[in-house]
């Protein structure tokens, strides 16, 4: 196996799923906190929803290691390569045209958003190709929960974190 899908066999689950919380959504209370004076994330999609990515992550992962090695393009480490620089691309575009201004909505685009793409768009297909059943179903139904939280953080303008946070009350007042 080659790139991620060494690192996803090898690592207990509990441990990736502490790294990935940690690197993906608990980073951005205390970054905010620290660069901005409040911790916050009214996003749906990003507070909870990517709890769903991740355990899409970890399935991918539990199918991994029962696996010798994957084959097709998908093992190729160009495969990887490929989807890595996608993903590192995805993160620029999004910063640039989301305006984002704040250290942290700078770090989810260039950060969080390649990292969870890169793993979710190799991990994915290993699912669909080696994964049972349930597995399968799980990832559809994780999929659509994260993008109904994604429509409902659109729909009600959450998105826009601070301007929804000041005009909800939760914005503290100097």
């Amino acid at each position: 196996m080659n790139g991620s899908f060494e690192i996803l066999k090898a690592s207990p689950l509990w441990l990736m799923f502490a790294v990935l919380y940690v690197l993906c959504i608990a980073i951005l209370h205390i970054g905010r906190w620290a660069f901005e004076g409040h911790a916050y994330n009214t996003s749906f999609a990003s507070e909870y929803g990517d709890i769903a990515l991740i355990t899409i992550i970890l399935i991918g992962a539990t199918v991994l290691k029962g696996q010798s090695s994957v084959s097709g393009v998908l093992g190729f480490l160009v495969f990887q390569g490929t989807v890595a620089g996608m993903c590192l691309i995805a993160g620029l575009y999004s910063n640039y045209f989301l305006n984002a201004k704040e250290v942290m909505d700078i770090y989810h685009n260039m950060i969080v958003l390649p990292l969870l793409a890169y793993l979710l768009l190799t991990t994915v297909p290993v699912i669909f190709k080696y994964g049972t059943p349930l597995e399968k179903t799980a990832v559809v139904i994780l999929i659509v929960i994260w993008a109904l939280l994604g429509y409902y953080d659109i729909a009600t303008g959450r998105l826009d974190q601070r301007t929804w946070l000041h005009n909800h009350g939760g914005w503290p007042t100097k």
